[in-house]
């Protein structure tokens, strides 16, 4: 069996693209089709299969009308975002290849368009779920219990130290030289409460905090500002997977105390590297992973006080987790 991916490599930076990247640098998958179109693509420098570009969703769905009546045992595994990702099987032609979809928003709603879901879930093989909050989703359009697969989105992070004399990487270096670096990340949007991290800093000035953001918000102009007026406060802008891995490897402690998640591949890579970590608990977590109830900023400081001071706060239980792997269509379920 070949599996062809279809989503996007980095850039955009994220959790749903670095995903994909981290399966096909473990070379896990055959093929990449990519349609976010940028000239900042993250290549990963040991997958020997093969990535094929797209301008747009347009032109992904003639690709699909052109190419996918010639795979033969291929299992093509759809990669998006929210909900709205459903309309697009609506589209594409079914033909004797196995379609598995995994949706990574942790927010799924139907909503007025729940007749559309459902005729587009009803033309796929089988669906991942990345929390129960996800299996209550497709449930309630129809998608039965034997067509669900439980599963995370976490692949291990690899740190590739290739580029370590670039400017990037001598940054980093310089900046939490004193280990003492608390780092975040995300998109400057609301729901990632950095500002929390930011008033955290304000008043606990013996921390620095590195701040890692992708693409652009309402918040982008704020932050600039943020970074101007204070030495201890660092923001990477757009910075590539692995360069953020090796901070993250070198941080005294990962924050993540959004409002709304899905999983936070950072999170979970965090803990791998033996880093600390307070998330919100808003989601399911990887296991081991301090919580905190995101109610307001009191709430945030505390937890990150009592954390910094060993003291015992909850933590994310096993659950169902698992790496992902692909072994449920190789026979080992």
């Amino acid at each position: 069996m070949k599996i062809a991916l279809v989503g996007g490599l980095p850039e955009p930076i994220g959790g749903v693209t670095s995903f994909i990247s981290r399966l096909a640098g473990n070379n896990l998958i055959d093929l990449v089709v990519d349609f976010y179109p940028s000239e900042r693509k993250v290549m990963p420098s040991k997958f020997t299969g093969k990535i094929v570009y797209v301008k747009n969703i347009i032109k992904l769905i003639f690709y699909f009308w052109s190419t996918v009546f010639s795979w033969e045992k291929w299992l093509v595994h759809f990669n998006f975002s929210t909900e709205k990702s459903l309309l697009f099987f609506l589209f594409i032609p079914k033909v004797k290849v196995d379609y598995v979809l995994m949706l990574h928003h942790g927010d799924l709603n139907a909503g007025r368009l729940s007749f559309l879901y459902k005729m587009a879930l009803a033309r796929l093989d089988f669906v991942y779920c990345l929390s129960d909050k996800q299996k209550v989703f497709y449930e309630s359009l129809g998608v039965s219990p034997d067509k669900l697969i439980r599963t995370s989105s976490f692949v291990p992070p690899l740190i590739d130290v290739e580029n370590k004399n670039s400017k990037i990487y001598k940054s980093i270096d310089n900046f939490f030289e004193n280990k003492n670096v608390l780092t975040c990340s995300g998109y400057p949007a609301d729901i990632y409460n950095h500002d929390w991290c930011i008033n955290f800093i304000r008043e606990q000035p013996q921390f620095k905090l590195a701040l890692f953001l992708y693409g652009t918000g309402d918040l982008s102009k704020h932050f600039k500002e943020i970074e101007d007026n204070y030495v201890n406060i660092k923001i990477f802008w757009s910075t590539e997977e692995s360069a953020f891995n090796y901070a993250l490897s070198k941080s005294l402690i990962y924050l993540r105390p959004t409002s709304k998640d899905s999983f936070g591949i950072a999170v979970a890579d965090a803990a791998s590297f033996g880093i600390k970590v307070l998330a919100s608990d808003v989601c399911e977590r990887y296991p081991g992973v301090n919580l905190f109830t995101p109610i307001n900023y009191e709430t945030f400081k505390l937890s990150l006080l009592a954390l910094l001071n060993d003291q015992k706060l909850p933590v994310q239980k096993q659950l169902n987790f698992k790496k992902f792997n692909y072994n449920y269509f190789n026979g080992t379920k």
